[in-house]
């Protein structure tokens, strides 16, 4: 994977990272108005853990992708092959 894909990859974890916190604060305020509206609010709850299992996953992804692109940077500045091949001179 290039630079370009790997930015573009941090781009959609973080898109998706933000849209998935959107949906979990939804799903707490859901839980929350079943239980006060007296309601079983057992599936929202399963739903809610699986959507926070899901956001996790994805953070993990993304620190994955974070210390790919550190890694590769840290390897360009020491003198290794840019994304070109030209090594970089100090």
């Amino acid at each position: 994977m290039d630079s370009t894909e790997l930015q573009q990859e941090l781009e959609l974890a973080n898109r998706r990272i933000i849209e998935i916190r959107a949906q979990i604060d939804r799903q707490r305020k859901l839980v929350l108005r079943l239980e006060t509206a007296g309601h079983d609010a057992t599936e929202a709850k399963s739903l809610l853990e699986v959507v926070e299992s899901v956001l996790e996953a994805i953070e993990n992804h993304r620190e994955r992708i974070v210390e790919e692109v550190s890694r590769r940077t840290k390897t360009a500045l020491r003198g290794g092959l840019s994304e070109t091949g030209i090594g970089i001179r100090r």
